[in-house]
């Protein structure tokens, strides 16, 4: 229970006979958190920042480390399907060059015609592939950047237009995706040596 400008509680219901009732909050707002919470609410996603030391796709925004991601659509609740609508490949820039050596932790899936392929992953000049399934797998690709970049792209190579997971107007009348490969989490391990 709460309101906007004021402390929320919340009650873990431990049973199906839950008694208690909504009620308006009678004491006084807090100002200052209220314009807190409407300032947040107006933030758009590309604004939204946080922090951990991964890419969470299925969070709005991107993490303070990260400059720029393209090629992406919405999240959803497991992560973001790639979109070649937007980009033919997504493109993660990151704010510090990337180590000379490095493992890319990545949680994906792929779909349609990129299941089971190899999917390139490059920095610069150096590529790697990397096989996807339909289901949401843990993969290790090893990189090797010695040119220190900030530039990761990975590039599906059948995008398929699709509605799947589609919330803009209804299904049947929104724009089709062009869905390539969904991502859940990224990491990048440095490796010494």
């Amino acid at each position: 229970m709460g309101k906007a400008g004021y402390a929320t509680r919340i009650v873990k219901l431990t049973t199906e006979n839950y008694s208690d009732v909504l009620r308006e909050f009678s004491g006084e707002t807090d100002h200052e958190r209220y314009q807190h919470i409407q300032n947040r609410l107006l933030l758009s996603s590309k604004d939204i920042r946080y922090q951990s030391d991964r890419i969470i796709f299925a969070a709005d925004g991107i993490p303070v480390f990260i400059k720029s991601i393209v090629g992406m659509g919405h999240p959803e609740l497991w992560g973001r399907w790639s979109d070649a609508n937007q980009s033919p490949e997504i493109v993660i820039t990151f704010n510090q060059p990337l180590p000379e050596k490095f493992d890319i932790e990545i949680k994906a899936k792929a779909y349609g015609k990129n299941i089971g392929i190899p999917i390139p992953v490059k920095i610069g000049s150096h590529s790697q592939n990397l096989m996807l399934q339909a289901e949401t797998q843990t993969s290790i690709v090893h990189m090797v950047n010695s040119d220190r970049l900030n530039t990761l792209t990975i590039t599906p190579p059948f995008p398929e237009l699709s509605n799947e997971g589609n919330v803009i107007g209804f299904p049947k009348n929104a724009p089709p995706r062009k869905l390539g490969v969904g991502l859940t989490e990224l990491r990048i391990i440095p490796v010494n040596g």
